[in-house]
């Protein structure tokens, strides 16, 4: 089994590849107030996390306030997450406004809620949700609730 098909297993719901805007900022222990407001973007979704590209390097374990934003039209989702995992991707990639290429790092966080079918819906961008995607999102989420 390869790693991919590894990782694949180990997820509870299925990743959908959606392309969006993201904005974080992560909690400073004993503060309710996030330390600042940086941004990324989404690289795919599911209803338990999401794996996000970013310039900063982030601690595993850290607490992410984190908002997905559609800009046509105009839609927002707002989480809070856990970092699970932290790599630097290879090469250099443009995410500063002014296009300038910087080290860049993938980043896995895991939600402290599940999604709603319709949260991961309003992400996309102009086409309805699948049927594959909402009935394999109900029943991994069917599976959660019966493992625990």
């Amino acid at each position: 089994m390869s790693s991919s098909e590894a990782e694949k297993d180990r997820r509870r719901h299925r990743r959908i590849p959606i392309s969006a805007d993201v904005r974080y900022a992560p909690r400073q222990f004993g503060s309710d107030t996030p330390s600042d407001l940086w941004e990324g973007l989404l690289v795919n979704i599911s209803c338990s996390g999401a794996a996000i590209r970013v310039q900063h390097k982030l601690r595993r374990g850290g607490v992410l306030e984190l908002s997905f934003i559609q800009t046509n039209p105009l839609r927002c989702l707002d989480v809070v997450g856990k970092v699970v995992r932290c790599e630097p991707l290879p090469g250099l990639h443009p995410l500063t406004p002014d296009g300038t290429a910087r080290q860049c790092h993938l980043v896995a966080i895991e939600f402290t809620r599940l999604l709603d079918v319709e949260e991961l819906a309003m992400l996309r961008e102009s086409s309805p949700m699948d049927a594959t995607v909402v009935e394999g999102s109900k029943g991994a989420r069917a599976r959660a609730s019966s493992d625990s």
